[in-house]
């Protein structure tokens, strides 16, 4: 029985977790959809909104992808890169600014303060509320930069609470 072609979001899957984006640019270029579609429903733009590869943001936006792609948990790029309104939530109701402070607890030092720590107070600066909870356990923004209830190789990111108490609406 002859197998099914992948769909070409699976390749690029491959490339944007080995962080390959000039071979993401290279894919799109040569013919697959700027917006294919990557496991969990997302888009290229999705996960590098999320890293914080500002350069292939704009490029990709620059190509057509679409910043209000949703994946499966109702989330669009412009939420992951914390542009979305400011204290929008998805649908387990994460902010922008829960998902700043919950990068930061996985990341290494350099991305922890070249792209995150700018972001939080970006988004404190703004008047992003940190008190806002999302669904079950995964608590508020506060919650998130603690790493509580995240496991796994989450840890705490005491720059990132330091930033999320300066913040007028900063109480638990």
């Amino acid at each position: 029985m002859p197998q099914k072609p992948k769909p070409p979001g699976n390749d690029l899957f491959a490339l944007v977790m080995t962080g390959n984006w000039a071979a993401i640019r290279a894919a799109i270029l040569a013919g697959t959809p700027v917006d294919a579609r990557l496991p969990q429903d997302r888009t290229v733009l999705h996960e590098a909104a999320e890293r914080g590869a500002l350069a292939v943001v704009d490029w990709l936006l620059q190509h057509g992808a679409d910043v209000s792609a949703r994946d499966y948990r109702q989330t669009t790029p412009l939420q992951l890169a914390a542009g979305a309104e400011l204290n929008a939530t998805d649908s387990t109701g994460r902010t922008p600014l829960w998902y700043a402070a919950a990068a930061g607890t996985r990341e290494t030092a350099t991305a922890r303060a070249t792209i995150r720590l700018p972001m939080l107070q970006l988004l404190i600066e703004l008047g992003a509320d940190p008190r806002i909870r999302a669904a079950g356990t995964q608590g508020s923004a506060i919650d998130a930069a603690s790493a509580k209830g995240r496991g796994g190789s989450a840890s705490e990111w005491p720059e990132g609470l330091a930033v999320l108490a300066l913040g007028p609406n900063s109480g638990r």
